[in-house]
């Protein structure tokens, strides 16, 4: 088992220009840097309204499934910064998936307590995990689990894979307030 943690920084501005920022230990590391309108690695979500998000978090995978809406949704919080708007668009995206199951409070690794939704995908025997903020919706964890090992009362569930979001903030403006 390893764990990575990594710092990443993104500004974008209107134009589509960007300087992103990842560090690891303290070191940056790549994608690291300034890029010039539409230079940033990532293709970004930025339409407004819930067809096009719904068809776009589709077209990133290959299969048209529950699992897959998750993982997209999980990708863009990972690749970009997720304005208000979008986060509620992305969320309404999310709650018009068949098979999506509200869990009871849990916590994370970092004892946040949030809504938990989650999905069975029984091809790949996977339980996909959000941790959503109570409140305001962020994206707090995302795992992959073993579907079979947590169905044993008795044992932890065999996590795969967790991200969680330590930090997130959206700002229209690059200006610093004092």
């Amino acid at each position: 088992m390893s764990t990575d943690f990594l710092d990443r920084r993104q500004w974008i501005a209107p134009d589509g220009s960007g300087r992103l920022l990842v560090i690891q230990g303290e070191t940056a590391v790549r994608p690291s840097g300034y890029y010039p309108p539409g230079g940033l690695p990532a293709d970004f979500l930025t339409a407004a309204d819930l067809p096009t998000i719904a068809g776009r978090l589709q077209g990133k995978s290959r299969r048209e499934s529950t699992a897959s809406v998750m993982k997209s949704f999980t990708t863009v919080w990972q690749t970009q910064v997720v304005s208000p708007e979008l986060q509620r668009l992305l969320l309404l995206c999310l709650a018009q998936q068949p098979d999506l199951t509200v869990e009871s409070a849990i916590e994370d690794r970092l004892g946040r307590s949030g809504v938990a939704i989650s999905h069975i995908d029984t091809d790949r025997h996977v339980r996909h995990r959000l941790l959503l903020h109570e409140e305001n919706g962020m994206l707090l964890t995302s795992q992959n689990i073993d579907a079979d090992s947590s169905a044993e009362a008795d044992a932890a569930p065999t996590i795969i894979n967790c991200t969680m979001w330590l930090d997130a903030y959206y700002t229209t403006t690059t200006e610093s307030s004092s």
